[in-house]
């Protein structure tokens, strides 16, 4: 993969901090694709820290002890790192809750105070401000102390550039998109079947904040007057209790021909699952803020219109009426109403789509987002200033 980034002499060298799939989720899919991109890159030395732990699940960000070992050794491999690596910034994705984020300040308080080096954190949701508004005060005064020994903050759109504003300077922060390889998109060969069947597609956890269940919710007004449809569903279960009550409605809808769930569905079978599909809908209102969703930047890739709501940095991917529709959270009968539109007009269908993968082209490449993270880490190492405000 070529890199744009232009690097003066002496290779810098990064620790990157951050999970690995799987489990399959949007902050270990971009870290993924950072490793990958930096292995192609001459810009950049790194090592890396993986912080997965594959056996978490609904325990993620709350006190276990299994969270607290983990967490524990991960600090303790930090520090091995930096005494053995000779190591100028540091690279940590930061989480939003409290006590996964109490693990990434004293990333970040063990990297840029106890060793002195340059740290760039990389915030992939929109909830920050919240976490950090609803905490006590010592919990601010912790958070400030800990952004001390930041030097530079990557947020997901423009739109996001205030979560961060309590505890970074503005001049302190960079937007970088994320970014997905649209080659492997295009050179997968797989067409939209011609079987009759309107394929309506949903990917990412199923969580019901994330919105699926209202789509679930809209499939019988649809299939009222479009019995061809399907829908189709990607991902894991966060809980057996909302499994059983989406299950129930399902089953009292006798919906059980019209909706289909696969599990979680990776690599090429993932994007012929895009590619075949007509549409894609992500009704999203993620209870801790959405950040940039990367599966809406896959449909993109797949050249499908999508049906999303204005949550994170969305409507900086999706413009409503142009390659898509944006709507209210928790609104099955949008959902419906602008299924229903699509379904009629195959015409603008395939119009959205096209613009759909000319924007992912031109805005949200992988080149585009290993750039920017590249030049955020080069820019925090030209400066002796920290971050505060």
């Amino acid at each position: 993969m070529k890199m744009n980034l232009k690097v003066n002499a002496g290779k810098k060298k990064a620790l990157i901090v951050g999970p690995l799939p799987p489990p399959y989720h949007g902050v270990a899919v971009m870290i993924k694709w950072l490793l990958d991109g930096l292995r192609k890159s001459n810009g950049l030395d790194f090592v890396h820290l993986n912080t997965q732990d594959r056996k978490k699940n609904k325990n993620f960000g709350k006190f276990t002890l299994r969270n607290s070992w983990f967490a524990l050794r991960s600090i303790l491999l930090l520090f091995g790192c930096l005494f053995n690596q000779t190591i100028e910034v540091v690279y940590i994705p930061i989480s939003q809750n409290f006590w996964a984020f109490l693990r990434d300040s004293i990333f970040i308080l063990t990297a840029g105070l106890l060793f002195r080096k340059k740290v760039v954190i990389h915030l992939h949701g929109g909830y920050f401000k919240t976490f950090y508004q609803n905490g006590s005060r010592s919990r601010k005064l912790y958070m400030k102390f800990a952004f001390r020994y930041v030097n530079r903050g990557i947020v997901l759109g423009h739109c996001l550039r205030h979560v961060l504003e309590d505890v970074l300077a503005d001049d302190k922060i960079d937007v970088v998109y994320n970014g997905i390889d649209v080659k492997t998109f295009d050179e997968i060969e797989s067409q939209r079947e011609k079987n009759g069947k309107f394929k309506i597609l949903f990917a990412g956890v199923l969580e019901e904040s994330k919105g699926f269940f209202d789509l679930v919710k809209a499939v019988p007004t649809v299939a009222r007057y479009y019995p061809h449809i399907q829908v189709f569903i990607a991902g894991r279960w966060q809980d057996n209790g909302l499994k059983n009550r989406v299950s129930t409605y399902i089953r009292e809808n006798n919906l059980e021909e019209k909706i289909k769930f696969l599990g979680v569905v990776t690599g090429e079978q993932k994007i012929k699952l895009f590619k075949t599909s007509d549409l894609f809908v992500l009704p999203t209102y993620y209870f801790l803020g959405e950040g940039q969703p990367v599966v809406i930047l896959e449909a993109m890739a797949a050249k499908l219109p999508v049906i999303s709501t204005d949550k994170g940095s969305i409507k900086e991917m999706v413009t409503d009426g142009h390659n898509g529709f944006i709507i209210s959270p928790s609104s099955p009968h949008q959902i419906a109403e602008k299924i229903a539109i699509l379904i009629e007009n195959e015409r603008l269908r395939e119009k959205m789509g096209e613009k759909s993968h000319r924007r992912v082209k031109d805005e949200f490449s992988l080149d585009q987002y290993l750039d920017g993270v590249i030049r955020t880490i080069e820019k925090s190492t030209m400066t002796t200033e920290r971050g505060n405000i």
